[in-house]
C-alpha cells in the first residue's frame, strides 16, 4: 500500500470532507485506490452518493488525462458528527419509483465508519498507536466543546508515551492547534488540563498557542472573525465562503450554525 500525494477533493467538495488516498493492488495485479473521506460536518448529508460521484469523477477524469485505465476507487468515509448516518443505497434517495427504473441509475457502495458508534474503550483495542487513539477520541468530542473540557485526561492519558520524541512533539502541536482552531477553549484552561498529565505536554500547548496567536490564528481570541461568521450565518453565506472570508474552519463554522439553531 502506498500513499498517494495527489489530493482529489475541489474547492466545492472542500467544504463537504478532506482526502486521503492509498494506491494499492488487488490480487497482485489489479491496481486500486482506497480513498479516507474524512466528513467535516456535524450532521450526515442528505445525498453521500451525490458527493462521492463527483469525488470518483474526479479521480477517473484524471486517469483519462494521464492516459491510464481507469482505476477502481474504493470510498471508506470517516464520519465523527452528532447525527446518526443511515447507510442506504443511491436507490433509495429516489422516492416513488421502481425497480425497472434502477438500472438506469449509477450503482456503488461505500464502507462507512461512524466514530459515534465505537465507546471510547472500542477505540484504544482497536488501535495501538497512540497518535491514533489521541486524534479519534477528539474527533469523537469535536462537536462538543463541554465534551473535550471533561475529558481531557481520557483524550491524552497516553500522552507521556510520546512527548518526549520528536514526531510526538509535531503530532501535538497538529492535535492542539485543531483544539484552537475548533473551539474556544483559552490557551491557559487546556495547558493547566495537559500539565497533569505531563509537564511537557502543557509546554508544548502553550508555545503552540503563542506561535497561533502571533500569526494572529488563535481561535478563541479571534472575537471578531467569529462575529462576523455569526452575521454570515444569518445571511445564510455558503459555509466554504464564509470560511474563505474569515479565516475559521469548517468545524467552527458548523459549531456557530449549530449554536444559532439551538438559540
Amino acid at each position: 500500500m502506498e500513499l498517494d500525494k495527489t489530493s482529489y477533493v475541489d474547492e466545492e467538495l472542500k467544504e463537504s470532507f478532506s482526502d486521503l488516498v492509498y494506491n494499492c493492488k488487488y490480487n497482485q495485479k489489479t491496481k486500486i485506490k482506497i480513498s479516507i473521506l474524512i466528513e467535516h460536518k456535524s450532521y450526515a448529508p442528505d445525498y453521500p452518493h451525490i458527493q462521492l460521484l463527483k469525488y470518483l469523477l474526479k479521480i477517473w477524469e484524471s486517469n483519462i488525462k494521464q492516459k491510464q485505465n481507469l482505476i477502481p476507487v474504493i470510498p471508506l468515509i470517516f464520519y465523527h458528527g452528532k447525527e446518526k448516518w443511515k447507510l442506504r443505497s443511491f436507490y433509495d434517495s429516489f422516492i416513488g419509483i421502481d425497480r425497472e427504473i434502477e438500472p438506469f441509475l449509477p450503482s456503488f457502495k461505500y464502507l462507512l465508519t461512524d466514530l459515534s458508534l465505537f465507546s471510547d474503550t472500542e477505540i484504544e483495542n482497536l488501535y495501538n498507536a497512540i497518535t491514533v487513539q489521541i486524534s479519534l477520541l477528539l474527533m469523537k468530542r469535536i462537536f462538543d466543546e463541554d465534551k473535550i473540557k471533561r475529558d481531557l485526561f481520557t483524550i491524552f492519558s497516553g500522552l507521556e508515551q510520546i512527548v518526549e520524541t520528536e514526531r510526538g512533539e509535531k503530532f501535538l502541536i497538529s492535535i492542539f492547534s485543531y483544539i484552537y482552531h475548533n473551539t474556544e477553549i483559552k490557551s491557559g484552561e487546556l495547558n493547566r488540563a495537559i500539565t497533569k498529565i505531563s509537564n511537557l505536554g502543557g509546554q508544548i500547548a502553550m508555545t503552540t498557542a503563542t506561535k497561533l496567536r502571533q500569526e494572529g490564528m488563535l481561535q478563541g481570541e479571534n472575537a471578531k472573525a467569529l462575529e462576523i461568521a455569526k452575521k454570515m450565518l444569518k445571511n445564510r453565506m455558503l459555509i466554504n465562503d464564509i470560511c474563505k472570508l474569515t479565516g475559521l474552519s469548517i468545524e467552527r463554522i458548523e459549531q456557530l450554525r449549530d449554536m444559532n439553531k439551538k438559540g
